[in-house]
């Protein structure tokens, strides 16, 4: 194939991202309008800063400062997030935006004005030879009022069982205290493979710039090849491959495997709602609005809580 060839290949998939760029960046704007009038209507009416079922969960800080666990600061609570939203009711913040609460002073009242939300879940871990101890709290942002606090304990060398426990301490203690009714949706698959579960935690913590996310894509590619049924991190890998096909150099042969990885995930793991949502996006970036639209319209059906559900079809 020549170079003219290659060029003749890509120039469809640019002219999709620069004339939906455009249309993006104009939904964007509406939708930070709805949102914003949305957040405003909804602390006129309960007074708070945020309505009563709205939490944020901002990473954990590491105590002695281990480096070599330090990518758990924002896996746990990634962790803990994802398990937050298959609640049918609790309307729970994207890690994506809760990452930049990193500092050890937060003002939490001021970090529940920002992200309106009427719950912060903060916490610490220590790194003791291979043993893990975590603590969580859940805070009232309203009035810095503790309103929960959880310890566990449990191996670096088994980090499985790490999530298992957060998994039952949120639904079987914070949620009771959130007031959290209307039951659970079923996360359909769990981590088997203890090293694939490893990369994938650290693959949540790289950063999005083109470097290190071309550095998690290789570290995702390894860990569904070694646990291909473990729905978050294919969700994450297509975020991963969306990011690299949109604000690197990835192209289309990208974008393609984004689709492809979040199709696979939402296969695995119909209510993960973050892979729900992007592929919404990526339907948009092709210009496939009919049926961006009604998937998205399907989705604040299944999910009227989320404010990422509302956001996705705004």
């Amino acid at each position: 194939m020549g170079i003219g060839d290659v060029r003749n290949r890509t120039l469809p998939f640019t002219k999709y991202i620069r004339g939906y760029g455009k249309l993006a960046l104009v939904g964007g704007i509406i939708a930070a309008c709805v949102i914003a009038v949305f957040l405003w209507q909804t602390k006129a009416r309960t007074g708070r800063t945020g309505a009563l079922n709205s939490i944020a969960v901002l990473p954990l800080q590491n105590l002695n400062g281990d480096f070599t666990v330090d990518y758990l600061r924002f896996a746990l609570a990634d962790e803990i997030a994802n398990a937050l939203t298959y609640s049918r009711t609790l309307d729970v913040r994207p890690s994506a935006i809760t990452r930049r609460y990193v500092n050890t002073d937060l003002d939490l009242q001021r970090v529940g004005q920002e992200l309106h939300v009427a719950t912060v879940l903060t916490g610490h871990f220590m790194k003791q030879e291979n043993h893990l101890l975590i603590t969580l709290e859940a805070i009232e942002t309203d009035n810095d009022r503790m309103m929960w606090q959880a310890n566990l304990g449990g191996s670096t060398q088994d980090l499985i069982a790490v999530q298992q426990q957060l998994a039952t301490l949120v639904r079987q203690g914070l949620m009771p205290i959130l007031g959290v009714t209307g039951g659970f949706l079923e996360a359909s698959t769990r981590p088997s493979n203890q090293e694939a579960y490893d990369l994938y935690l650290r693959s949540v913590a790289a950063p999005h710039d083109p470097a290190p996310n071309r550095d998690a894509i290789k570290v995702l590619e390894r860990a569904v090849g070694l646990d291909p049924n473990y729905a978050p991190a294919w969700a994450e890998l297509g975020q991963r491959y969306y990011y690299d096909a949109t604000y690197s150099d990835g192209g289309e042969q990208m974008f393609n495997r984004s689709s492809a990885a979040l199709e696979r995930a939402l296969a695995l793991d119909q209510n993960l709602i973050a892979a729900a949502s992007q592929r919404i996006v990526n339907r948009v970036d092709r210009g496939e609005l009919a049926q961006a639209n009604d998937q998205a319209t399907a989705l604040v059906k299944r999910r009227p809580e989320s404010d990422q559900a509302h956001f996705t079809l705004s």
